[in-house]
């Protein structure tokens, strides 16, 4: 009974009068496509907003108290209360269960629940449950209706998703849908999504198809995610077929794909698979990819490889990446090691990138550690720059700080009076 509901929705869906007043109400595409309200949409997206934001529950609760929770037997009572537990494996299993019960009760509901959640994580989690449903209800009428509700980063994502479940069990037929597509950044987008997908079963096979059914660009899109994908599986095989390819340019370019799949589960491995690339800006692109993943797992061994990268252009953008993405717990930890670099221009780098990093959460941070460093490593071109920011956003404070700061007088007298005819705040 439940896959004759959901195929009786896709076909309201498809004939678009799916969504009702949510969508009307969060952008018009033209008097053509505008959609009327169904009878009780306002009460019924009511309740969708209180299941989409609701109080935590007591840190005791579980999942398993959703289901004998009083009202649970309603879907959005058991997706609210699933919302409600904290964050976390419980919750996260609770979304999924709560979404995948609504879904195949009240599809047409589920989606438009699921597109409301204002959190990407949990709106990801229970989008997952929902398009699978429906796409194993009827792919290509759910892909192509879902194609054409109005463009929102929600309704992006339920494409995506929906996309992503439709390669994993009929590749081809998915592939030649986004094909079709009119709209060539929908396509790329897509091809990007599937990618990882279709190297789950045979991704050899998934090459070929990219091959012959794409091109250029959209090829090389598809073919990243595939070998990206399969080198996190199992590098030898992707590197094997990388060496294959006879093109010198296609070459590099794989390995490089297959540098960023090894990075995701061994930033050392594809350190030294990067290391062995000609030099040039494949080679430079693999080694800052690896930088990026690798400080995402461990910011000081990331920093210690790429301090010792000979090429001085390759080591200060490197450098600068990681200190920016350091975790703020570590930030000790990081500036111990700024401090310990050559006085050169990595460090210099590194400085900046922290100031930086800084400055986007308080500009007077930013500037009172910049004025605590020796004077080798305060650039006066960067001292200048946060004077500037922070006069224009806290004129008093700034020109307290600008007082001590390692500037001759006539720069910092050239500031006050830029400052005071832009009319700084305060």
């Amino acid at each position: 009974m439940n896959r004759r509901r959901l195929s009786a929705f896709l076909v309201i869906l498809a004939a678009g009068v799916f969504f009702g007043s949510y969508l009307v109400s969060r952008q018009r595409v033209g008097e053509d496509s505008v959609q009327q309200p169904t009878p009780g949409a306002g009460k019924r997206n009511a309740g969708f907003a209180r299941a989409a934001s609701v109080s935590p529950l007591p840190s005791s609760t579980d999942s398993s108290e959703i289901k004998s929770a009083p009202g649970a037997s309603d879907p959005a009572e058991a997706a609210a209360l699933a919302l409600a537990l904290p964050p976390g494996p419980e919750q996260d299993r609770a979304i999924r269960a709560a979404a995948r019960d609504f879904v195949l009760r009240y599809p047409a509901h589920a989606l438009e629940w699921a597109l409301l959640l204002p959190d990407a994580g949990t709106r990801g989690l229970a989008l997952d449950e929902i398009t699978r449903e429906l796409v194993l209800a009827d792919a290509r009428r759910t892909l192509t209706a879902l194609g054409k509700l109005p463009a929102t980063h929600a309704t992006g994502e339920a494409l995506s998703s929906a996309t992503a479940h439709w390669a994993r069990t009929d590749a081809p037929a998915a592939l030649g849908w986004i094909k079709e597509l009119p709209d060539a950044s929908v396509r790329a987008r897509l091809l990007g999504s599937v990618g990882y997908e279709l190297a789950e079963n045979d991704p050899r096979a998934a090459l070929q198809m990219a091959t012959a059914l794409f091109a250029g660009e959209e090829r090389a899109l598809l073919a990243a995610g595939i070998v990206t994908a399969w080198s996190a599986r199992d590098p030898q095989a992707a590197l094997a077929l990388a060496h294959e390819e006879p093109d010198p340019a296609a070459r590099e370019r794989l390995l490089g794909h297959v540098i960023t799949g090894v990075a995701l589960a061994s930033p050392a491995q594809a350190a030294g698979l990067a290391a062995q690339l000609p030099y040039g800006a494949a080679r430079d692109a693999a080694l800052l990819d690896v930088a990026v993943h690798w400080a995402a797992r461990d910011a000081r061994a990331a920093a210690a490889w790429m301090a010792s990268i000979d090429d001085p252009a390759l080591r200060v953008r490197g450098v600068s990446q990681i200190v920016a993405q350091w975790p703020s717990v570590e930030v000790a930890v990081m500036r111990e090691w700024i401090r310990r670099l050559p006085a050169d221009e990595t460090r210099a780098a590194a400085v900046t990138a922290h100031v930086d990093a800084l400055k986007i959460e308080n500009l007077q941070r930013a500037a009172e550690w910049l004025g605590s460093l020796p004077s080798v490593d305060q650039s006066p071109a960067l001292v200048e720059r946060i004077a500037r920011e922070w006069l224009a956003n806290d004129r008093e404070a700034a020109r307290a700080w600008l007082a001590q700061a390692s500037l001759s007088d006539d720069v910092k007298k050239r500031l006050l009076a830029a400052s005071a005819g832009e009319g700084g705040s305060n």
